[in-house]
């Protein structure tokens, strides 16, 4: 009996050991600095506690469906789901657009003459291929104007909302 009774008092001798120099260790090499991003981590935790309650609360006082909750929260949430697709799409956009006007700046300070000289291909080469690599992306590029007149230009002159000449004639 002694025997097992001298395991079981090891092996909780061990657990203790682990777990003050562990365990406990942690908190001894606590930081002040670590307590903000902690109490973040804690609130984001629980707030889903909390966003069951909510639910149940939405559901059962206002009569509002699962399905209609889930919509509404798709619906609030596409901004911040769209923020940063976005924002990489305008930052690849512009600066796509800089480095295709770079042949353009380039046949201001004679590249053309410098490509026909050692290569046998010009201006007009070199504007082709521009317009080709760039035409694509341009394209992609109006959409957000084109989005923009959609909503805020009036109903009648949509199609008409950059003329500045009303008599000009195509």
């Amino acid at each position: 009996m002694t025997r097992k009774s001298n395991r079981g008092a090891l092996a909780i001798s061990k657990l203790w050991k682990w777990f003050t120099a562990d365990f406990l260790g942690i908190f001894k090499e606590m930081r002040w600095s670590y307590i903000p991003p902690l109490m973040v981590y804690l609130a984001a935790g629980v707030s889903g506690f909390t966003g069951i309650i909510e639910s149940f609360f939405i559901k059962d006082t206002l009569g509002l469906s699962a399905a209609f909750l889930a919509g509404l929260a798709f619906w609030a949430g596409l901004p911040w789901a769209l923020k940063m697709p976005i924002g990489h799409l305008v930052d690849f956009l512009s600066l796509y657009s800089a480095v295709m006007m770079l042949p353009f700046i380039g046949m201001f300070y004679g590249l053309h003459d410098w490509t026909r000289a050692t290569f046998g291909f010009g201006a007009r080469t070199i504007a082709v291929i521009d317009t080709m690599a760039d035409s694509p992306l341009g394209q992609v590029a109006m959409v957000p104007m084109l989005a923009w007149i959609a909503r805020e230009a009036p109903k009648n002159q949509k199609a008409t909302y950059f003329r500045r000449n009303r008599n000009l004639r195509f």
